[in-house]
């Protein structure tokens, strides 16, 4: 099996599965790829040719930035599904590992399309690895502007983050009148890796993981590079 990156970032690696009984998968890991230039990625990953060669290759996109990062693709229409907890409430996240010391200035996140999440609430949110909230970010009140956009959550001051460390972030969806809404849009994959997204109550705590695939969630973590 071979990946590819080419763009901004140039990158090959070549992985050898030496069985595969019919019917069956496997996880298999590349070795590490650190890009250092800015600037779009396409990454590819391929097989030999089989009996079937109509899936022997899958790509998506990436985008190399000083100020953001995300485990999602960075272009797409992020209106695929509309998910949420409904009347109740909750964090939904996913999982950050910072390499080097650096400041959080801020969160962004999809909202759907659906049009009953107008007039709900929603806020930014970074979790320590064990799930207690460090700190939340300014909450916004859902209009129809905002269907089917990005939305931008800031906190009150940037957040240090450690190096070498594993956080959580996410969007609560805040929900006082117990509306019906599911704020949360997302982009269709095929495949995501395990253990990708998770969710919490609004006092945070254990992080139940999220085992359903309904694709990417749009959570992407803004830092604040004049602090860098």
């Amino acid at each position: 099996m071979s990946l590819t990156v080419s763009g901004a970032n140039a990158f090959t690696d070549n992985q050898t599965i030496l069985s595969l009984a019919p019917g069956t998968g496997i996880l298999l890991s590349f070795a590490s790829f650190n890009p250092l230039i800015t600037g779009l990625n396409t990454i590819s990953v391929s097989v030999a040719s089989d009996q079937n060669n109509l899936n022997n290759s899958a790509s998506l996109s990436q985008s190399i930035t000083c100020s953001d990062w995300a485990q999602n693709p960075p272009s797409g229409t992020y209106t695929v599904n509309s998910v949420g907890f409904s009347t109740g409430a909750g964090i939904l996240a996913t999982s950050l590992f910072n390499p080097v010391a650096a400041s959080l200035a801020g969160v962004r996140g999809s909202v759907s399309s659906f049009t009953g999440n107008v007039s709900g609430q929603l806020y930014g949110v970074l979790l320590n690895s064990s799930g207690n909230i460090l700190a939340t970010t300014n909450t916004i009140t859902i209009t129809t502007a905002m269907l089917g956009t990005f939305q931008d959550f800031t906190f009150p001051s940037s957040q240090p983050l450690t190096a070498s460390t594993s956080y959580y972030i996410g969007v609560a969806q805040y929900n006082p009148s117990n509306q019906s809404y599911y704020p949360f849009g997302t982009l269709s994959a095929y495949y995501l890796p395990a253990n990708l997204y998770s969710y919490t109550g609004l006092t945070g705590g254990g992080m139940t993981i999220l085992t359903q695939n309904y694709g990417y969630f749009g959570f992407e973590a803004v830092y604040d590079v004049t602090l860098i």
